[in-house]
C-alpha cells in the first residue's frame, strides 16, 4: 500500500511540474509565481494527507495485530 501512495504522489508532483511549465509559458512571470506557490502549497498538502493515512494504517494494523494477539486457535 506504501509502494502504491508513493507512487500517486510521485504522479501528482509530475503533473505539478508538467502544468507549471505550461503556466509559465502561457503567463506572466508574476502570474506563474502566483501559481507556483499554489501548486506547491498543494503538493505539500497531499504529502500530509498521505501522512496521515499512513499514520491511520498504522494505528488500524496495531489494532488488528491486537485482536489476532486475542484469537483462541483451539
Amino acid at each position: 500500500m506504501n509502494v502504491e501512495k508513493k507512487a500517486r504522489f510521485k504522479n501528482v508532483n509530475q503533473e505539478a511540474r508538467w502544468l507549471l511549465g505550461i503556466l509559465v509559458e502561457r503567463e506572466t512571470l508574476s502570474a506563474a509565481i502566483a501559481r507556483l506557490e499554489y501548486l506547491a502549497a498543494a503538493r505539500d498538502d497531499y504529502a500530509r494527507v498521505f501522512r496521515m493515512v499512513d499514520a491511520e494504517l498504522d494505528i488500524l494494523k496495531g489494532q488488528t495485530e491486537n485482536d489476532d494477539d486475542g484469537v483462541n486457535t483451539s
